[in-house]
């Protein structure tokens, strides 16, 4: 199952990224996100341990790959399935477009045709705060 959402930002490419990768500040624009904080390596490094205190409980992302400040790419263990997330800004004219994408493997892949009207709205919410918190100066 796979859900997707983008949005155009008045701003630059760095500060959208810069805005991604400040993990402290996910609770404002991901829905879900109550804490993040990095548990084991240098933050978005390949292979560094983020802990994520969410309303499913606590859960462990594996940053699988950071191309700053283009993409990254995170695995995340719920459960008995696995989400992959991968985040990428490009530059546009007037600032950029931020992208997310989330795949999701295993059992809940199973269930897309359910949820992915629900998991692209969540997204679609997601990069409308996103937005919001990088255009905020």
């Amino acid at each position: 199952m796979q859900a997707s959402a983008s949005t155009f930002i008045q701003a630059s490419r760095n500060r959208a990224w810069s805005v991604f990768t400040d993990t402290s500040a996910w609770p404002a624009w991901y829905d879900g996100i109550r804490h993040a904080a990095w548990v084991e390596g240098k933050p978005w490094a390949d292979g560094s341990m983020l802990r994520l205190d969410s309303r499913w409980g606590v859960l462990l992302a594996c940053v699988r790959l950071a191309a700053e400040p283009s993409m990254a790419v995170i695995e995340v263990r719920i459960w008995s399935s696995t989400a992959v997330l991968v985040f990428e800004v490009e530059d546009s004219v007037g600032g950029c477009q931020a992208k997310v994408r989330e795949t999701w493997h295993g059992p809940a892949a199973w269930l897309g045709p359910i949820t992915h009207p629900a998991r692209t709205e969540k997204l679609t919410r997601a990069m409308a705060a996103f937005r919001h918190c990088a255009e905020a100066l």
